[in-house]
Parts: C-alpha cells; structure tokens; sequence
C-alpha cells in the first residue's frame, strides 16, 4: 500500500474544521491542499473506498446506537422499506382507482 500522509496546521489535540487548510502527501509528494473536506475526499479516492450516500444504514433513527450492525441489516430495512412504500403506493392506487370510478358512475364491481 502506498504511503500516504496527511498535514495538519492545528496541534493534535485542537479539533480541526471542516475548511481547515491540510496537505495530502502520496509517496512523500504533495498530491493536494485545500479544505480538509475535500482534501481527506481525495484521500478516501485514492484508497478505493466506496462511499455510499444513503441515510438508511441509520435505519430510520437519529441516534448512533440506531445505525445498522452490518451491511446485511441495511440491506433489510431497505427491502422491508421499499415493501411498506410499495404497500402504501398500492392502497393509494386502490382510493384513486374507486373515486375515478366514482366520478364516471361506475360501481367497483364492474
């Protein structure tokens, strides 16, 4: 793997924001500096990790004891997510499907 630093301006135990200045080194070359957001974005690239942008490894909480365990949880909650939404689209196309039939005179058993 290679070697690969990031600089801080701050000392260790302040806690540095967002847009804080910091440098990226790869094999003892500057690669970047800027804002350590997207300075530690581009480091985050360079190791291959994959971010996914999706809130529903929380689970529907707002607490950290909410986020998901493991990938498989997140993967129910979204299956078990997407079946309630499909079930509550499905009773949403029933009320419309009667009032249309409503509006034209026509009973729901025809």
């Amino acid at each position: 793997m290679a070697d690969i630093q990031v600089h801080y301006l701050h000392a260790q135990d302040s806690v540095p924001t967002a847009d804080e200045t910091i440098a990226l080194y790869v094999e003892g070359e500057l690669k970047c500096i800027g804002p350590q957001a997207d300075v530690l974005e581009k480091a985050i690239r360079l190791l291959g990790i994959k971010q996914v942008f999706d809130p529903d490894f929380m689970q529907g909480q707002e607490t950290y004891q909410g986020a998901a365990r493991t990938l498989e949880q997140i993967k129910t909650y979204k299956a078990e997510k997407n079946r309630d939404e499909a079930n509550e689209l499905r009773e949403q196309a029933a009320e419309l499907l009667r009032k249309a039939n409503e509006l034209e005179g026509h009973d729901e058993e025809e």
